[in-house]
């Protein structure tokens, strides 16, 4: 029988992702009571480990995943979650009404197989994240609360967030970030929204960014953090 492979820099999948059933239990017990924060430095899987949450979602829980690394700043952030979250059939009821309100892109026509095709456009992505502009954090509000309609628990995975954070206090400066963190707590502590669980990673030093922007540890102190292992 054909054992585990083993797999350098690309996401370990299947059987190839080998000695890590310990930290997944771990992570989907973590998430019954918070949302995780999952730190390792580089190569130590925890792209694969995530990767593995979403292809292998517990029970009833809704996974979506997202990789976090390429934004450059809060509009690109939200923009990618809608389309995200569009791309589902499951929540396109819920979440039309916020992209005809905040897209300007009429030719849509608001119906699902029309959005389908326009999706993966780039211009429309632009006018999306253009049209968002500057009131992404009422925006960003308004479209992950409409999530509270899902019937059923949510898992928002989010790979690389420390890069992101990174990116907009390089593009965007210290308050555009500060701003971003503090509105991201606020997000994962809606009353409303106690069904969804954010589970983040980062294989850079999260403190070390977040002492450069000025936030302290406060804005992430509501995670449960979990380290991954080497082999």
């Amino acid at each position: 029988m054909e054992g585990p492979g083993f797999v350098i820099g690309n996401i370990a999948k299947g059987k190839d992702l080998w000695d890590r059933q310990e930290e997944i239990k771990n992570i989907w017990n973590a998430l019954e009571k918070s949302s995780v924060l999952l730190k390792a430095p580089r190569r130590f899987g925890k792209t694969s480990i995530m990767y593995d949450l979403y292809t292998n979602p517990k029970n009833d829980i809704k996974v979506i995943f997202e990789d976090t690394e390429g934004m450059r700043d809060p509009q690109d952030f939200i923009a990618r979650l809608m389309l995200t979250l569009l791309s589902d059939k499951k929540f396109w009821n819920s979440i039309k009404h916020w992209l005809k309100k905040n897209s300007k892109i009429e030719e849509v026509g608001f119906s699902l197989a029309k959005f389908e095709d326009l999706i993966n456009i780039a211009d429309f992505r632009i006018k999306l994240k253009e049209s968002i502009g500057k009131g992404w954090q009422e925006k960003g509000f308004e479209l992950i609360s409409k999530v509270k309609e899902f019937q059923g628990r949510i898992l928002f995975i989010l790979d690389e967030l420390p890069l992101l954070v990174q990116n907009i206090l390089r593009k965007k400066g210290k308050k555009t970030a500060y701003d971003f963190l503090h509105w991201f707590r606020s997000i994962r502590q809606m009353p409303e929204l106690s069904h969804v669980r954010w589970l983040v990673g980062g294989s850079i030093g999260i403190e070390h960014i977040l002492g450069k922007i000025g936030t302290g540890t406060k804005v992430i102190n509501d995670f449960h953090i979990l380290r991954v292992e080497p082999f």
